[in-house]
């Protein structure tokens, strides 16, 4: 008789996960125990991919430890380690499934951060975050540049799931904009997000409907050239 561990292999990931979002307590608790400062520094080091350029409100800058994790800063990691997980695991069922389609996925994707790498340091046309809200010619420029872009990247990919993520590839570059805001400026969390709001919302809007259109006309229905009626 033969016994599988499906459900102990099941509940590996998930343990492994839970553990690694509590690490920065055991660490903290482990410093405090010990004395020592290795766990410390392994506690910064868990940190260090936002910790290393974030500011307030999510960290707070030292000259001797680098910087103090504040609690937006630790919710911050934390969904970032879930989002990068979401993303393998993502990535990799839809590789098994669909080989060819997860290329394009990824090809698509490459093509509108690459154009709107160029149109940003060629053109200087780019999503803009401010201090206080401002909807000027530029910002419709870019509102239209996201649409075509986010098109191509549509009609590359071939499926409508890629609008979502063009939407939030251009919630990130606000998201960006609106932390140099905070730290340049010096407002407020909540005065940057109501100032960028509406600008945010039409960067997305326009990126996904750009990509829903590149995907119909890449779809056989989209290419279908239009009836002609004949005449009677």
């Amino acid at each position: 008789m033969k016994h599988t561990s499906t459900g102990s292999n099941r509940a590996f990931p998930w343990a492994a996960l839970v553990t690694w979002l509590a690490l920065p307590g055991i660490l903290l608790w482990l410093t405090y125990l010990t004395n020592n400062s290795l766990p410390f520094w392994a506690h910064q080091l868990y940190y260090l991919p936002l910790g290393s350029w974030m500011g307030r409100p999510f960290f707070e800058p030292d000259s001797e430890v680098m910087f103090w994790a504040k609690p937006a800063g630790r919710w911050a990691t934390g969904i970032l380690y879930l989002s990068v997980v979401a993303a393998i695991t993502y990535c990799l069922d839809r590789f098994r499934r669909w080989p060819n389609t997860m290329w394009r996925h990824v090809a698509a994707f490459a093509a509108v951060i690459a154009l709107s790498n160029v149109a940003a340091n060629y053109f200087d046309v780019y999503p803009r975050s401010y201090p206080e809200f401002s909807y000027g010619r530029v910002d419709a420029l870019a509102d239209l540049c996201a649409l075509w872009f986010a098109l191509i990247g549509g009609w590359i990919s071939g499926r409508y799931g890629f609008a979502i993520a063009a939407a939030m590839l251009y919630l990130a570059y606000s998201v960006l904009g609106m932390y140099f805001v905070i730290n340049a400026f010096g407002v407020g969390l909540q005065q940057a997000l109501a100032a960028n709001a509406l600008n945010t919302a039409t960067s997305m809007g326009a990126a996904a409907l750009g990509a829903c259109v590149g995907v119909f006309l890449s779809s056989p229905r989209g290419r279908a050239p239009i009836p002609q009626k004949s005449a009677e």
